[in-house]
């Protein structure tokens, strides 16, 4: 009897391990499996982004229009939904900061209809200004999203434009959800934008962008920003940046040589990061005159 009983106790151990070995070989092939498509996944990315950064203009691509400028540009997800648009026409050098609905893949994709959007409106339209080429970047978003035929979707942009007439030293401010500073002789002013989106289905009627027009001085520094810097979360207690903390920034760094400023931008954000993940996409460009 107690021979008996061994020999189905050894029998059951080995079914045991038998089907212990059974199951640790299908977990390996799926975790194989999941790291594949997560590397698949991965490049695929990876060759968005440098399609995505490919189009985009670069701080090189702007400094040699003025007198020095700076972009701080940091995806949250590799590719990303905060995108520079910069444009040449003649005189007239339009640059912009473009917040898309979302971030990552999804972002991406409307930062591309965004870019392509802007650059048509630009070449097909003889007079322009900030307000106006928002107001065509709005009409294109809605009608390339079909956005009057879903009126579920509230997918959009928010927006800085600047138009920089170089022959006259004027600039054209218009803000969809966004605002720029203008610092002078150490004297921050904030020239706000309109309060509505481009895109989206949350507004019922539409009266157009407001146009700031400016007359520009030598030593003038244009700053402005997307929503990823001052909604990042961090410091001791958890708490977002804020645009008053930005405005301090730009306040107490201003004087200061933009290589120098961008310097302390950068730590300034990554200060209060601290151990918290980005929460969004960061974009920050400022221009000096």
């Amino acid at each position: 009897f107690l021979i008996r009983t061994r020999v189905r106790l050894s029998t059951n151990e080995l079914r045991s391990r038998l089907e212990l070995s059974q199951s640790n070989k299908l977990l390996e092939l799926k975790h194989n499996e999941v790291t594949m498509q997560k590397q698949k996944v991965t490049e695929s990315i990876n060759y968005s982004y440098r399609i995505q950064s490919s189009i985009l203009p670069t701080e090189d691509n702007i400094k040699p229009y003025f007198s020095d400028a700076l972009m701080i540009y940091e995806p949250k997800d590799i590719v990303s939904g905060d995108f520079p648009w910069m444009y040449v026409k003649d005189d007239l050098l339009f640059l912009a900061v473009v917040d898309c609905t979302g971030h990552g893949v999804p972002g991406a994709l409307l930062s591309i209809i965004g870019h392509f959007i802007l650059n048509e409106q630009v070449t097909k339209t003889d007079y322009l200004n900030a307000a106006l080429l928002l107001d065509g970047l709005h009409h294109g978003v809605k009608k390339t999203l079909k956005q009057h035929e879903n009126k579920d979707t509230r997918d959009g942009m928010d927006v800085a434009m600047c138009m920089f007439d170089l022959k006259n030293n004027t600039l054209d401010f218009a803000g969809a959800h966004r605002h720029m500073y203008l610092v002078r002789n150490n004297e921050i002013t904030e020239i706000k934008g309109t309060k509505r989106p481009i895109g989206g289905t949350q507004y019922k009627d539409h009266e157009g962008f407001t146009n700031n027009k400016i007359d520009l001085q030598k030593g003038d520094t244009i700053y402005f920003y997307s929503d990823g810097l001052p909604d990042q979360i961090g410091g001791t207690e958890g708490k977002k940046f804020f645009n008053s903390k930005v405005k301090e920034l730009i306040q107490n760094n201003n004087l200061l040589d933009i290589s120098l400023q961008k310097s302390n931008f950068i730590e300034a954000f990554n200060s209060h990061k601290g151990s918290y993940k980005q929460v969004d996409d960061v974009l920050f460009l400022a221009i000096r005159i």
